[in-house]
């Protein structure tokens, strides 16, 4: 004699149960297919990665000298050759003139970098006198030796630019400013 269990507790050859109407295997097919198509369209959907901006020093200048301390400015250029916006969070940079360790300077707010655009940071670093009277003699010594040509200033900068990703970018300059004179000149 055959028992039949109650329809609630027969399954289908599906796995589903008769009175469920669906199912159960094709549900977790459904699923699974839900979840493969959404990792593929995760994947498609990767931003491109992103060209670190270049950093470029354009100039240095002295802003002022008092008989107390000096003020120099760096001029950093900053390139973005994105599709999208950048932000640069910092630039730590390091002066050294005549081969003197002038100082250095930090970026005193973050710069936007538009998509294709540009930006300019300028930088000041303020030197002690013993470091900018050491730069100043060299630079003489050097104009004293000099065939007539005005004289210049030799200055190294370097630093490292960090992008709101947390990337850093190193940068380096070396090269020749004019040196300003003031007062009289001697004819």
């Amino acid at each position: 004699m055959r028992v039949d269990a109650p329809d609630a507790l027969r399954a289908s050859p599906t796995g589903g149960t008769p009175d469920s109407g669906r199912p159960f295997v094709g549900r977790r097919v459904a699923v699974w297919a839900l979840c493969a198509a959404a990792v593929l369209l995760g994947a498609c959907a990767t931003p491109p990665r992103l060209e670190a901006p270049k950093v470029s020093v354009d100039r240095v200048s002295i802003d002022r000298m008092t008989n107390a301390d000096a003020q120099f400015t760096v001029v950093v250029n900053l390139v973005n050759a994105n599709e999208r916006a950048i932000a640069v969070d910092a630039i730590d940079a390091e002066l050294r003139v005549e081969d003197v360790a002038i100082g250095t300077a930090h970026l005193a707010e973050p710069v936007r970098l538009p998509a294709h655009g540009e930006a300019t940071a300028a930088l000041t670093i303020r030197a002690g006198w013993a470091a900018t009277l050491l730069a100043v003699a060299e630079a003489a010594r050097r104009a004293q030796t000099g065939n007539g040509a005005p004289p210049t200033v030799r200055y190294g900068v370097s630093g490292v630019a960090t992008l709101d990703t947390g990337a850093t970018l190193p940068f380096s300059r070396a090269g020749e400013f004019p040196l300003q004179r003031t007062g009289p000149s001697s004819q």
